[in-house]
């Protein structure tokens, strides 16, 4: 079985449900601030960010452990709340669909396929470290290297969800392209 029949069998009916999904989300950004009204504390991490996983440039130890106070202990368990959904919906919907469209669309090397689950691993070192600290909050909170680890994965996680955003229109463009001169060339 080809790349393509597979995926026009087996994954190509699922595609639909991603799509709905993203688009709903996406749209709901329109109307919602979910940070706002689910995480009402501020942009507390540097004026800039509600909480760290929104932090495009990182943050630094001492911005996090301040932040983990900011919050109180209502902030804390909300955001525990919020990496337990980002772990298990957020992360597998938005690795599927981006890794799903990069395979079904890509004119180049499948291993693009692979570049949104790297951003999920990034995420994910991030949203366990400070899902562990503000559930152990105060006593036993990650180390200052480990706090810029999860810096480091913040920003290395928005790269590759850029890089992968990047070859999923990409690849869209691309394909109306070929259909279109397909298209011209059959009339």
């Amino acid at each position: 079985m080809t790349k393509n029949s597979f995926f026009e069998k087996k994954i190509l009916p699922y595609r639909l449900i991603l799509w709905t999904a993203m688009l709903l989300y996406g749209a709901s950004q329109l109307v919602w601030d979910p940070k706002r009204d689910i995480f009402p504390y501020g942009d507390v991490i540097n004026n800039e960010c509600p909480m760290p996983d929104m932090c495009f440039f990182g943050y630094t130890p001492k911005q996090i452990l301040e932040w983990y106070q900011a919050i109180g202990n209502e902030g804390r368990s909300r955001y525990g709340m919020i990496a337990f959904m980002d772990t298990v919906i957020m992360m597998p919907l938005y690795s599927l669909f981006l890794g799903t469209e990069i395979y079904i669309s890509s004119f180049s090397n499948d291993i693009f396929f692979f570049v949104p689950f790297v951003a999920v691993l990034f995420d994910l070192v991030e949203t366990l470290t400070h899902g562990y600290a503000v559930v152990m909050f105060p006593d036993h909170l990650p180390g200052e290297m480990w706090l810029k680890i999860a810096s480091v994965a913040t920003i290395i996680k928005f790269i590759f969800i850029a890089i992968a955003l990047i070859l999923t229109v990409t690849n869209l463009i691309q394909r109306v392209v070929i259909l279109g001169k397909k298209e011209t060339k059959s009339n």
